[in-house]
């Protein structure tokens, strides 16, 4: 989420978004999201593969402040046919040797996020790194 790149930039706008969808528990779609970032119809393209892993990576790097293996926030975007993403779907597959279900990912994946009671912290710890990050571009 740091750095100038589209996507991280888009990384930056979506990441509040994702905060408040999982305080409320719900999911989002692919699509939805790209509508939101006005990306078009290859959107859904970007997001996967550029914007979803550069939160994650932000809140990998949060959990050595947090002491603690922060939820996956990624996890509640699904793909807009209301199924899981193949990465979660795998990783969910081998973690529980079966094929999971939607009952699955809900209970393995998505209850961690949306029972996490520290999201507001972790978006103003976030907002907060961003913050200093655009304060010092202007050094370098």
């Amino acid at each position: 989420m740091f750095g100038e790149k589209p996507y991280q930039q888009r990384a930056r706008k979506v990441f509040p978004i994702l905060i408040e969808l999982a305080k409320k528990g719900e999911t989002v779609s692919y699509g939805k999201i790209s509508e939101m970032l006005e990306l078009g119809t290859f959107g859904p393209v970007q997001i996967g593969p550029y914007i979803l892993p550069s939160i994650s990576a932000t809140l990998c790097r949060l959990e050595k402040y947090y002491c603690e293996k922060l939820p996956r926030l990624t996890n509640i975007v699904i793909r807009s046919d209301g199924k899981i993403g193949a990465w979660p779907y795998d990783k969910l597959k081998e973690a529980l040797d079966k094929d999971p279900t939607w009952e699955d990912y809900e209970r393995e994946l998505l209850v961690p996020i949306y029972n996490y009671k520290r999201w507001d912290h972790v978006l103003e710890k976030v907002q907060g790194m961003i913050s200093k990050y655009e304060g010092n571009k202007d050094v370098r």
